[in-house]
């Protein structure tokens, strides 16, 4: 009889084997969110400086035109809607490409629906919000900051804020930044200032000094800055020109 050779299986992995690369698959994928999530992050955060720049280049296109005159707020829940000279409206001319207002890490819900507390109804307009001590009618300062001339540091001036995505400032285009503090309540800022600004846009925990968000300042320059970098109290901090150093 002859012998006839039956053909060897095909090899195939053990359960074991099978377990240690979906484990070694698992460990790879741990690594790697992280820091997918980071770089996803840090290009969000670079959008958002870049919108803010070409944002003060348009401003610094729209003083050198309108000899020296800051632009104006005309959007909030304080003021009635000033279409005509809200800054949203008046720089687009001054811009050289489509204004973005919108950061890219801002998930408000308000863009599509209105906001609850508000009749009539109220939309989202933008990401960014002008400090008011700079701005002419809103200004605390006596007297305002009509023009970019009587600001003596503009470099440590905040201009643009990445404004608050819930809430009565949602759906505004400044900040009311002479009541982010409560005398005599050193920590009264992290909260205050959060119902404002989005503090925590791109790191750091909500309403925590380490909070960072995206600065714009009045000589054209972006930065993301801690909360602590920006607003410590009324003699320490980069909203009231008096106080920036």
């Amino acid at each position: 009889m002859f012998n006839v050779k039956r053909p060897r299986a095909a090899s195939a992995f053990t359960l074991v084997e099978l377990l240690v690369v979906v484990g070694i698959i698992a460990l790879i994928i741990g690594i790697l969110l992280p820091a997918l999530a980071k770089a996803r992050q840090s290009a969000t955060t670079a959008q958002c400086l870049s919108n803010l720049r070409n944002m003060e280049m348009a401003h610094l296109n729209y003083v050198a035109e309108n000899n020296g005159y800051l632009i104006r707020v005309g959007l909030g829940h304080l003021i009635a809607q000033e279409e005509e000279v809200a800054w949203i409206n008046t720089l687009r001319s001054y811009y050289k490409a489509d204004l973005v207002h919108r950061c890219p890490a801002d998930e408000s819900p308000y863009w599509t629906a209105p906001e609850p507390s508000t009749s009539p109804p109220q939309y989202r307009r933008t990401s960014y919000g002008v400090n008011n001590w700079v701005e002419a009618f809103y200004s605390p300062a006596e007297p305002a900051y009509v023009k970019i001339t009587q600001v003596p540091r503009t470099s440590e001036v905040v201009h643009f804020v990445e404004l608050a995505e819930q809430g009565p400032y949602s759906y505004g285009d400044h900040t009311h930044a002479e009541i982010f503090y409560i005398l005599g309540n050193p920590e009264s800022p992290r909260v205050l200032v959060a119902e404002q600004v989005q503090t925590h846009r791109h790191g750091g925990k909500v309403k925590s000094w380490e909070a960072r968000s995206n600065f714009a300042f009045l000589d054209g320059h972006a930065e993301t800055l801690r909360l602590r970098d920006v607003y410590l109290n009324p003699e320490k901090n980069r909203f009231d020109p008096k106080a920036a150093k």
